[in-house]
């Protein structure tokens, strides 16, 4: 697995829906640094009264649960 090429890591990563993203993360370094890239986990976010469902449920993952 640590012998791909992250080019083909990323090109993986960016046809995946988000919940396939999160199953990844854990897998390695190469396809964590394409998870973090594509997922969106990580893009500014406007934290609201009407949107705090939402933030909940994208930064509520087990790895995410750190920060």
């Amino acid at each position: 697995m640590n012998d791909l090429p992250q080019e083909l890591i990323d090109d993986i990563c960016s046809y995946l829906s988000r919940e396939d993203l999160q199953n990844l993360l854990m897998l390695s370094r190469q396809f964590q640094y394409s998870v973090e890239k594509y997922s969106g986990f990580f893009e500014e976010y406007t934290l609201r009264t009407d949107n705090s469902a939402k933030f909940h449920s994208r930064f509520s993952s087990y790895r995410l649960s750190s920060f």
